[in-house]
């Protein structure tokens, strides 16, 4: 690291200015060995308008139920998250 105070311009102020220049060197993520799975939903049926509207009426039923419910903002969103995928299975 080099870090060097800077003289300004001729004002009435005793601040000078600090610049610094940092190396960094980050760790590698210590997870990077196991992949993450993901499940692949068969989007394909939403082009059909009856499936589509009926998927949107069901999530947002299970959706607003959700956000009734006051709870902590990490516990909402897993909820959150968890309700998609389940009614994204159910495509």
């Amino acid at each position: 690291m080099t870090c060097a105070a800077i003289g300004g311009a001729d004002v009435a102020s005793d601040h000078y200015l600090v610049m610094a220049q940092l190396k960094l060197k980050l760790a590698a993520n210590r997870l990077s060995n196991q992949r993450v799975i993901r499940k692949k939903f068969n989007i394909e049926k939403l082009n059909q308008r009856e499936t589509r509207k009926k998927f949107e009426e069901e999530l947002k039923d299970s959706l607003e139920q959700v956000y009734m419910e006051e709870s902590a903002p990490t516990e909402q969103w897993n909820k959150i998250k968890e309700t998609m995928l389940t009614k994204g299975e159910n495509i």
